[in-house]
């Protein structure tokens, strides 16, 4: 086998595996959605963001309310949880860093 082949297979061999990583980005994608559409249900049922940060164990409820207006694409939905004002305060206080709440 000639270098010229050797090129041309090993460019065979990067088209194929550049295919299946688009494929994979796609269901990545797809499972995304997938969990964002089940988190943004739960929030309706329980209307709560403390108990959704709960369910899908988020670290604080400053990931859950991040992810929550990224899925919404708003925060009117978020302003009708029960516990709106509670995790609001907590995230937007200046000593978010510093409290050890657990919501």
């Amino acid at each position: 086998m000639n270098n010229q082949e050797e090129l041309l297979l090993l460019q065979e061999r990067i088209d194929v595996m550049s295919l299946q990583i688009l494929q994979q980005k796609k269901h990545i994608q797809s499972l995304q959605e997938l969990l964002g559409t089940a988190i943004c249900n739960f929030f309706e049922i329980s209307l709560s963001i403390s108990e959704t940060k709960k369910r899908f164990c988020y670290e604080n409820v400053r990931e859950c309310y991040g992810d929550l207006v990224y899925f919404y694409g708003s925060t009117v939905p978020l302003q009708k949880a029960t516990d709106y004002n509670e995790c609001y305060n907590i995230i937007f206080t200046n000593d978010y860093t510093n409290t050890t709440v657990n919501l």
